[in-house]
């Protein structure tokens, strides 16, 4: 992994990653809980939109890991789901 990553260069280690792991799992969970309450008030139904959340969170991550070789975490955001006119 430190190899792939290219840790030495980036100049960071283990410890680093893996703080900034944790820190990212938990940012996740949180998306995760609040994306499907926000995605509701547009009509959109929770289980649908958790769900949706979730696989779109694992896909991002694992093609920027993979196929780019670059440690990021992505995942969907509603920005405006409600209408304020």
């Amino acid at each position: 992994m430190r190899i792939y990553f290219e840790f030495d260069r980036h100049h960071t280690s283990y410890r680093q990653e893996t703080l900034v792991g944790i820190t990212t799992f938990f940012t996740l969970a949180y998306i995760i809980i609040i994306n499907p309450a926000i995605l509701a008030t547009a009509g959109i139904p929770k289980g649908a939109s958790m769900t949706a959340t979730i696989l779109t969170s694992i896909f991002g991550t694992l093609v920027m890991s993979h196929a780019f070789a670059y440690l990021l975490s992505l995942l969907p955001l509603p920005l405006n789901c409600t209408n304020n006119a």
